[in-house]
This record gives structure tokens, sequence and C-alpha cells, in this order.
């Protein structure tokens, strides 16, 4: 009997390691999320075998992504959920497969599921957003609270559709997505609340294996807790123009500001408003474009853009309309030892010559001949071609200068 069994087992081996191309038939299966997560794109894509046993922390619902957790970290799984219908979140389970790629992130093609019963779920890893975009903690469960800076819905190509929240700075984004969401909790989940979210950290990797972008899965509404509503904009205290750098270079701030000013330059992605001598970049999203004088109000989030200090995810309401900024007139000596961030932003005028930018006009910005230096003009609507000044001309241009030493018109 003992010699029956044996036999079996080995031929059970075999066959399993070669349906999976492992080219050892007698592979040992890898028993932990650790040792999945340390293979090589190489070695993961050699459909090593798996044996791992956890708690299920996530079900996608239609599809194949499930994960489970060990003592070790958190794995996704691609399963067929019509062999496994039954599985849900806290579920112990025994699983067998083998290792895969796809998308470009660990994962174990399951073959097999066996169920030992309900089990808790771990206790959520606490994190910050600034501190999940560097974790090293693929698969595990985690927990954050932050603002909700954007919400939207990814349908289409995406069955069911999925409700995704974007949190943190521009310059580090988190997308939260969502499971079995419906309106009411895409209501709750508005532009500046504050959430506590609890999920599984997912890190997407590039071709080369190498960690790229990072985000949440959510199995439902319910993982995702209010912890302030958003504030009315009334309720938003006003700031100083000069005070939004010091907010946007701390990773964890994440209050509203709300600011007014006059525009200077205003067009589809970005307005730029100024008070004497402070000029601030303002990112609405909503494609909203003002006029040069008009007065305005924003409420948004300090970030920083590079070495720029602005104001993101922002709202922009007129006030009334104003009188533009009194350009300030420049020389080219003005630029002689300077700083790369002076005058950013600030409303200018420039006398210089018109160089053509490029063969093709239609596209190419012109660029302004400022006492040797080459400064490109940027319009905020471009004129008709025949309406540009021609190469050669000798213009005087209004406008802001931006870090760089471009000209922005409007």
């Amino acid at each position: 009997m003992s010699v029956i069994r044996a036999t079996i087992s080995l031929l059970r081996c075999c066959l399993v390691a070669a349906l999976a191309g492992s080219a050892c038939a007698l592979a040992q299966p890898l028993v932990t999320a650790e040792q999945v997560h340390r293979l090589s794109l190489k070695e993961s894509r050699e459909k090593l075998p798996v044996k791992l046993s956890g708690v299920v922390t996530y079900v996608r619902g239609v599809g194949p992504e499930v994960v489970i957790q060990d003592a070790t970290g958190g794995v996704m799984l691609d399963v067929d959920l019509n062999l496994v219908p039954r599985i849900g979140i806290g579920m112990k389970v025994v699983i067998e497969g083998f290792t895969a790629v796809h998308p470009p992130t660990p994962r174990v093609k399951a073959t097999s599921v066996e169920f030992l019963g309900q089990g808790e779920l771990p206790e959520p890893v606490r994190m910050t957003v600034a501190q999940l975009l560097e974790a090293d903690d693929d698969g595990t469960l985690i927990e954050c609270e932050d603002v909700i800076r954007a919400v939207r819905v990814e349908e289409g190509e995406v069955t069911p559709a999925r409700l995704v929240l974007e949190m943190g700075p521009a310059s580090g984004r988190l997308s939260v997505w969502v499971s079995r969401w419906d309106e009411e909790s895409r209501r709750a989940f508005s532009p500046g609340t504050t959430v506590r979210v609890k999920g599984v950290l997912m890190r997407w990797k590039t071709v080369q294996w190498m960690p790229i972008s990072s985000l949440m899965v959510v199995h439902e509404p319910s993982w995702v807790g209010v912890v302030r509503p958003a504030p009315a904009r009334e309720d938003v205290a006003y700031r100083e123009l000069e005070e939004v750098p010091a907010a946007a270079t701390d990773d964890d701030f994440s209050e509203m500001f709300r600011v007014k000013g006059v525009v200077s330059y205003s067009d589809a992605s970005v307005t730029v408003i100024g008070e004497e001598k402070s000029a601030l970049w303002i990112h609405a999203g909503d494609g909203s474009v003002f006029l040069p004088g008009d007065r305005v109000e924003a409420t948004g989030y300090p970030g920083m853009n590079g070495p720029r200090s602005e104001l993101e995810d922002a709202k922009i309401e007129r006030m009334e309309k104003g009188e533009p900024i009194e350009p300030e007139k420049l020389s080219p000596q003005s630029f002689e030892k300077r700083e790369p961030m002076w005058m950013d932003g600030m409303r200018v005028r420039l006398k210089g010559i018109v160089a053509a930018g490029s063969s093709d006009p239609e596209d190419a910005p012109l660029f302004l001949d400022f006492g040797g230096k080459l400064i490109p003009i940027h319009f905020a609507n471009r004129p008709q071609r025949s309406l540009l000044p021609a190469a050669g001309s000798e213009i005087e241009a209004t406008g802001i200068l931006e870090a760089g030493l471009n000209l922005r018109l409007r």
C-alpha cells in the first residue's frame, strides 16, 4: 500500500511540474508569501509550484483576483471563481498552484483551494500615504488616513465598474480601488472628505521588475470610514499666498487652503494669481479659464511641482472683474546671477526680437531674443498664424515669467 501511494505521489509531482513548465519535476513548493515576493522576474515566470496557507483579505467580485495573507505577507491569486464561488473575506484557505506574472506583479495561479473555516483578518499595518508609496509590503493588509482629493468611476473594460478615490499630493498620488460600491457611498466619499481606509497594498512593477505605482484595493465601501466630512468653502480659513510653500513641502500636510488674488494668466490646465510681489500657480482640473485682472478665490491643497509650490485639486470662483497687475519691465541685465525660480509666475514686460522656433510655426513656440537669451513664448490661446509677429520683428510682450525662462502670454 505504501509503495502504491509513493508511486502515485511521484506521478502527481511530475505531472504538476510538467504542466507548470518547471525545469525540476521534484521542485519543493514555495510555502510562504515572502518566498513568492523574493523571486526574480525570470523565476516568477518559471511557474514554480506553490502551496500557501492564509486568510482571504480581498475578493474582486467578478474576475480572478483574490488576496490571501499569511504571517509573512500577502499574495494576489488568480482563481477561477466559478470553481470556488463561496470564497469570501476572512476565510482560512490552503491553495496550491504555481507562480505567474500578470499584470507585472508577483501572482500565484491557483489550481486548487481547500477551505478550513472562517478565521479573523490580520491586524492592518498603519501607514501614511507617503509611507505607502515607498513600502515594500505588496499584498499586505494596511490602513491609512488622509483626505480624498478626487473621485472617479472606472468602467468599460473594468468589470464591474470600480470606484477610485485619489489621495495624497499630485507628486505622490495614491489610488484606492473600491469594490461593491453604490451611489450612496459614492456621494459620501466626496473630495475634501477625510477618510480612514483599510485595504490591500499592491505595487505594479516595470518590465525590469522594478516597483513603480502603488495602489490600495478595498473589498467594500464599509472599509472606508469617514473621519471628517468635506468642509464648506466658507469654513475654510483664508491664507496668505506666502504661506503655501511651507505647507507644500510637508508630506503629511493635507489641510485645505483658501486664497484670493488677481489673475495674471489662465489656460485650461493652470491659473496663476498674484498679490504685490507674490504669485501662486493653481491647478483646478475642471478646465475653467479666467481673464487677466479677474479677482478670484480658490480653495485647494498645497503641493510641490518640482521646485515650485502650488495649490492642487482646487476650485476657483470669480469674485469680480478688475484690472491686471501692473507688469514689471525687465532688462536683459535683470537676469544676471539670479536663482532659477526668480520671478516665477510674476507678470512682466519684455522687449526683444522675434525668432522662429521651428520650420513648423503651427506647433512650435515663438522665441523672444532678449539680449541674447532665447525665451520661448507660449500662448493661452494661440493666435492664427497670420496674426503672429514675423521673425525678426521687434515686439514688447506682456505675460508671466515661468521658471526655466518661458514666457506665457494671454
